[in-house]
């Protein structure tokens, strides 16, 4: 009975286990099949997501200070901005409130403020915006600009807008200002050049130049143009106009070269030469080339290869191939040499001299002549010979 009963009891329990065993088996099965139908149509199509650390794109900070430094080490700028948002993708940084320091070979160079700012740490380049003022530190130079932008590996700074750079000389307080639309500079040779509606402004004296395009070497303290130019001396009313000129400051001295127009009001001159040197400070104008000289009110009109004039004594020497034309009397004179005093109205003429009244056929030749243009009378005198030419 027993035997029976316990054969009974084990039979039962393996067919309850080969029961749970069959629903495991299948409810393994099922599984497996439902996680294969989820990746099939779900998962697969379900990008992964994977956690990024330090790769915030939209990150801002507050007051920081960014630096950047070149492949030897040496700093190529330091600014603080009161507010960066920093695109670490692609290493740049957005920012506000900016002001900051640019090096050349560990040496600050340039020193600026800007409203807002891009930084690219890749191309290492740098713009400013809106009431950018910046200052060339070797220099002194100070510049405005609505915009700049600076590019560490090219050494060179752009600008645009409404545009000005201005220096005082420490030594003689002279203030230099010139204004224009767009600069290209660069800081670490101190060479600006500034183009369209440039004007350029200086205190002492007071000088104007007007041209398209100008450039500044400050560190040789020479300003020079090769487009058209025009310069005008306001306090004694001189102005020239040229193809091309320059100004080395240091010299006080004004070149214009190609098609040179020198005028002057109050002595009622006019020169038209291939080149004028005009000192400025010595108040002389040279004439290395031939020119001409012109005086509508007193009738005169002079030729000569080279001259000289005093402004503050109000006079012009002439020499070499001289020749002079009188409206008054209709004369004419050629000689080596002459010296025209204007104020007195006196012309003196040396050396091979031959004057000329075709009107009344009269040659008069001598060693010199002395005219007075109030007067309009001509004396010759050292072996003079006179002539009537039919």
């Amino acid at each position: 009975m027993d035997k029976l009963f316990y054969n009974l009891f084990y039979k039962l329990k393996s067919q309850r286990t080969r029961r749970w065993f069959k629903v495991l088996t299948i409810g393994a099965v099922l599984s497996f099949l439902i996680l294969i139908f989820l990746w099939l149509t779900v998962f697969r199509n379900t990008p992964i997501v994977t956690p990024q650390t330090n790769s915030n794109p939209g990150s801002s900070l507050s007051n920081i200070t960014l630096t950047e430094f070149d492949e030897t080490g040496k700093l190529v700028w330091e600014i603080t901005a009161k507010r960066a948002d920093y695109r670490q993708d692609r290493r740049i940084a957005d920012v506000r409130g900016v002001s900051g320091k640019f090096y050349r070979d560990g040496k600050p160079i340039i020193e600026a403020t800007g409203s807002t700012g891009t930084l690219d740490q890749v191309t290492q380049v740098v713009t400013l915006a809106g009431q950018v003022k910046a200052l060339a530190v070797e220099e002194n130079i100070t510049m405005q600009s609505a915009q700049m932008t600076w590019e560490s590996k090219k050494d060179l700074l752009t600008a645009t807008g409404d545009l000005q750079i201005q220096n005082q000389d420490p030594k003689t307080g002279r203030l230099i200002t010139i204004t224009g639309k767009s600069l290209q500079a660069k800081p670490g040779t101190n060479i600006f050049t500034l183009e369209k509606d440039v004007l350029a402004i200086a205190s002492k004296p007071p000088l104007e130049i007007r041209t398209d395009k100008i450039t500044w070497s400050a560190t040789k303290k020479r300003v020079f143009s090769e487009s058209p130019i025009q310069v005008l001396q306001t306090k004694d009313a001189m102005k020239l106009t040229a193809k091309a000129g320059e100004w080395q400051l240091e010299k006080n001295l004004v070149i214009a070269r190609g098609n040179v127009i020198a005028e002057d009001k109050k002595l009622d001159l006019q020169i038209n030469a291939a080149e004028v040197q005009w000192d400025i400070e010595r108040q002389q104008v040279s004439l290395p080339e031939a020119f001409q000289a012109a005086s509508a009110s007193r009738g005169i009109t002079i030729k000569a290869d080279k001259g000289l004039a005093q402004l503050n004594e109000q006079s012009i020497e002439l020499v070499g191939n001289v020749n002079a034309g009188f409206t008054a009397t209709q004369g004419t004179v050629s000689c080596d040499r002459v010296e025209w005093k204007i104020p007195s109205q006196s012309v003196i003429a040396t050396g091979n001299l031959s004057y000329e009244q075709p009107q009344n056929s009269l040659r008069i030749s001598g060693q010199k002549a002395v005219a007075n243009l109030e007067e309009q009378s001509v004396q010759v005198t050292g072996e003079v010979i006179s002539e009537f030419v039919p």
